[in-house]
Parts: structure tokens; C-alpha cells; sequence
């Protein structure tokens, strides 16, 4: 009798432990699909950037206002004192931005939103700020 017991018990915790495993990985499975698609809609929209505003720039010389005008389908139009500088693709995954040029080379950064939605800020894979963007419409 004390066998049963325990093999029964030994056996409820193996499959408590399986539908744990289980449901853990589908839960993972679609956070990291909601995840990659909740961030691509916040992209949405036109953003802008005044070099000036930035001293690491402005002591390079740097000026002007840097513009970006993400498109619900994946287009990205930049550009710099109101003229059209470029064309990219992009997408996100998570915290990492990836701008696809015409000719396929890739630039990979980080992004965060500001907690109200107004800026957006890209920093190198290692962290470092590069530019902070404003929303404008």
C-alpha cells in the first residue's frame, strides 16, 4: 500500500512537472510573437530629431533635423532638413531594431519608447545612446 502511495505520488509529480514544461514553452512561444509584433506598431508614424540638440553631434558639426517616416508595412522614408535622404525595410524583435537598406546591408541597434510613447531612443548593441527621436504625428 505504502508503494502505490508513493509511486502514485511520484507519478503526479512528473506529470505536474510535464504540463508545467509544456505550458511554459507555449507561453514563451506566443510572448515572443506578440512581443515582436505589439513593438512594430508603436514604430508607426513620423519622428524627428534636431542634431543641434544633441552636443556630441553639434561638436562634430552635425546639424540639421533628421526625420522618419515608419509605414505600417515595413517601409521606412528618412529624411534630413525635409529632403528624402532614404529608403530602408525594418522590422523589430523585442528590444532590437534592424533597418534593411536597398542593396540588403543591415544595421542592427536597440530601441526603448519613452513610458509615455512620445520618444524613441536607439543605442548601440553595447548600450551606448545614439539619438533620441520625437513623434510628431
Amino acid at each position: 500500500m505504502k508503494r502505490t502511495k508513493k509511486l502514485l505520488a511520484v507519478m503526479l509529480c512528473v506529470l505536474m512537472l510535464v504540463f508545467g514544461l509544456v505550458g511554459c514553452g507555449k507561453t514563451n512561444e506566443s510572448t515572443s510573437t506578440s512581443t515582436a509584433m505589439d513593438y512594430t506598431s508603436q514604430f508607426v508614424g513620423t519622428w524627428e530629431a534636431d542634431f543641434s540638440d544633441f552636443a556630441v553631434y553639434a561638436d562634430q558639426g552635425i546639424t540639421g533635423v533628421a526625420g522618419s517616416e515608419f509605414k505600417e508595412d515595413g517601409t521606412l522614408i528618412t529624411y534630413l532638413d525635409g529632403e528624402q535622404a532614404d529608403t530602408f525595410g525594418y522590422f523589430v524583435y523585442k528590444n532590437y531594431y534592424v533597418a534593411v537598406g536597398e542593396d540588403g546591408s543591415a544595421e542592427v541597434t536597440q530601441y526603448k519608447f519613452s513610458d509615455d510613447g512620445k520618444s524613441l531612443e536607439f543605442s548601440d548593441l553595447d548600450g551606448n545612446w545614439m539619438l533620441t527621436y520625437t513623434k510628431t504625428k
